[in-house]
């Protein structure tokens, strides 16, 4: 097995689909066998989250752990993860349609790499660029769709193989 994890400076201000829901992309595409985050709550209720850097997914509540959207996106990420398996391995089992299985692959070789890249391999949209917060909130709604389009292809394709 092979789990990798991500650590980067104030993760809170990154963006959750490229850096939260995107490292499982990434992780399926490099090999590895799962993913995780640096810090899932520091537990300190008293930092000021404004000048200080921010790890956490979850925060304190008063009635208990209060989510973030990039814990969401870890979520998210994680069902991801475990559609692309479902996929290779039908694509892989012995006895599969090989027309369908020639289609699940060129998906996982195709559009699932373009969307694994969105983690790590490019800064786009991380953070506010020269055309400031329009243009990346731009970026991820091309991201999300996209995404989504590719989940809704391995969901019709798993359906075809029966899974």
């Amino acid at each position: 097995e092979l789990w990798t994890y991500t650590c980067a400076d104030n993760a809170k201000h990154l963006s959750p689909l490229g850096y939260s829901r995107g490292q499982m992309w990434g992780s399926f595409n490099d090999g590895h066998t799962g993913g995780g985050m640096w810090t899932y709550s520091s537990g300190n209720g008293e930092k000021d989250w404004h000048t200080t850097t921010d790890y956490n997914l979850v925060y304190r509540g008063v009635d208990g752990p209060v989510p973030s959207k990039r814990w969401e996106a870890v979520r998210d990420g994680s069902e991801d993860y475990s559609m692309l398996m479902a996929l290779k391995t039908a694509a892989n089992a012995p006895g599969a349609d090989p027309a369908l299985a020639a289609r699940a692959r060129a998906l996982l070789s195709g559009d699932v790499v373009t969307v694994g890249n969105y983690w790590g391999l490019d800064d786009d949209g991380v953070l506010p660029g020269k055309e400031g917060m329009p243009a990346v909130r731009k970026l991820a709604d091309r991201r999300y769709a996209k995404i989504m389009q590719v989940r809704r292809e391995m969901s019709d394709l798993l359906a075809l193989f029966g899974e």
